[in-house]
């Protein structure tokens, strides 16, 4: 946040939210606009309130992380107040800015809705990548099943693994990502040297905890750009 003069905010309530008052409080001292539905904590502090549609006040397609299908939604309800939806305020900025004219929102619609889906009725949709259960015949770990990582590991396949988690206080975009990756200092020569040469040394943090030979990177932060996976592997973090 301390990078930038003005800060826009989509449907949240940072005031609230973020668990670290000194951030939040560098709001006030922003351009702060939010584009939300409610006059919330955030929104009372911002030079600039962007009220918007709610779902049964314009066209939408929503899914969701908890099930396989793709719903549409139709406007229902005209507005009472002035309002406006994310794609009016879209195609608005692209205009005043010079943008490329972004298409009708129809034509997106149809685009979402021609992707792998499969129609079940005209305002439900079904994503085809659920025909086959994620990890049906298992995860790629000798039993097939989940493994933690404060288990006891012994390599002997490859020089080193790379273990990513998904990091137990982060969540979305709103906490700060763990920018150091997490090493045994009695791993093999090959694994450190690959470290000494790819990773800068201040963001290497060297560990008794860590299994020999394991490269742990919360969230794949600082990992990621040399990587290339899939998600592949089932190791978690706990606590």
């Amino acid at each position: 946040m301390d990078d930038y003069e003005t800060v826009f905010i989509q449907g949240a309530n940072p005031l609230i939210s973020f668990p670290n008052r000194n951030e939040w409080l560098k709001l006030k001292e922003k351009t702060t606009v939010v584009f939300g539905k409610y006059m919330d904590e955030t929104a009372k502090i911002a030079q600039l309130f962007i009220p918007t549609k709610d779902f049964y006040e314009k066209k939408d397609v929503r899914g969701s992380y908890f099930h396989e299908f793709v719903l549409v939604n139709k406007k229902a309800l005209n507005s009472k107040k002035e309002k406006i939806s994310e794609y009016e305020l879209s195609r608005y900025l692209m205009g005043e800015f010079y943008f490329k004219e972004i298409k009708k929102e129809d034509e997106y619609i149809k685009d979402i809705l021609q992707a792998d889906l499969e129609k079940i009725d005209d305002e439900i949709y079904r994503k085809r990548m659920f025909d086959i259960p994620p990890y049906i015949n298992g995860f790629f770990t000798d039993n097939g099943r989940f493994k933690f990582l404060i288990e006891k590991f012994n390599y002997t396949k490859k020089p080193f693994e790379i273990v990513t988690a998904k990091e137990f206080k982060a969540l979305n975009s709103q906490f700060k990502r763990d920018k150091k990756v997490y090493v045994n200092p009695n791993s093999n020569f090959i694994m450190l040297n690959w470290l000494k040469q790819n990773i800068e040394k201040n963001k290497i943090v060297f560990s008794g905890e860590i299994p020999k030979n394991i490269i742990f990177a919360k969230g794949g932060y600082v990992i990621n750009k040399f990587i290339k996976c899939k998600g592949e592997d089932a190791y978690y973090e706990i606590f």
